[in-house]
């Protein structure tokens, strides 16, 4: 039988206990840099915090290092304003979503890392890999109207029954390009924004939608 002494076992406790204290602290991590863009380029993006205090500046395109967390259990959130001399002003927010990294914590049964140490440095937060926002003036802006409603609410039926709905079809039947989009990993979020306010949002992957959002 193979003994271990106690250098040894006090040594492998050690590492066990580095390595499982936060799946999302050692694979992921607490500063992301999301990449601002604008079409066309060249508009100005100012990044503020929750608190409205400027923390970013820059002409598009550009990398922004944001943190995901901002306290104990608690994500960071931004609004982006983009502008330019010959640019339609926009407003945009940004925040982060779960880590699934963060997830493994109870699968590797890591209670260390879920309740502490992923919470308190934002681990178990992850921002977006980048942002586009479009600021061409509109001609026609996004109108929800009745009609508009009704097939956004028939294509969440279809979603909820596993049915595909096309990226094209959705764009079809909205009849207006979005105004943002927010790309993380394979998936990307499109968004119709009006005064900072979103109207509607669709979830997309792989050209299909998988989720959709909207003001009723």
């Amino acid at each position: 039988m193979l003994k271990l002494n106690s250098a040894q076992t006090l040594s492998s406790i050690a590492t066990s206990v580095l390595l499982c204290s936060g799946c999302a602290s050692i694979v992921g991590k607490s500063d992301y840099p999301v990449s601002l863009n604008s079409s066309p380029p060249g508009a100005e993006v100012r990044v503020s915090d929750e608190q409205g205090t400027e923390i970013f500046r820059g002409t598009t395109p550009t990398i922004a290092v944001l943190r995901s967390g901002d306290g104990y259990f608690s994500a960071a959130h931004y609004s982006l304003h983009f502008s330019g001399e010959s640019s339609e002003e926009r407003t945009t927010m940004l925040s982060p979503a779960i880590d699934p990294w963060y997830i493994g914590n109870l699968i590797f049964g890591s209670l260390i890392g879920f309740l502490i140490v992923d919470p308190a440095t934002g681990a178990m937060f992850k921002l977006p890999d980048s942002v586009t926002v479009s600021v061409i003036r509109e001609g026609t802006p996004i109108v929800l109207s009745e009609a508009l409603i009704d097939e956004l609410r028939r294509m969440q039926r279809s979603l909820r029954k596993a049915e595909k709905v096309s990226l094209d079809d959705a764009l079809s039947a909205i009849h207006s390009p979005p105004t943002t989009r927010v790309k993380s990993g394979g998936s990307e979020e499109l968004r119709w924004e009006r005064d900072g306010v979103c109207l509607l949002s669709l979830e997309v992957s792989n050209h299909a939608v998988r989720s959709i959002e909207f003001e009723d």
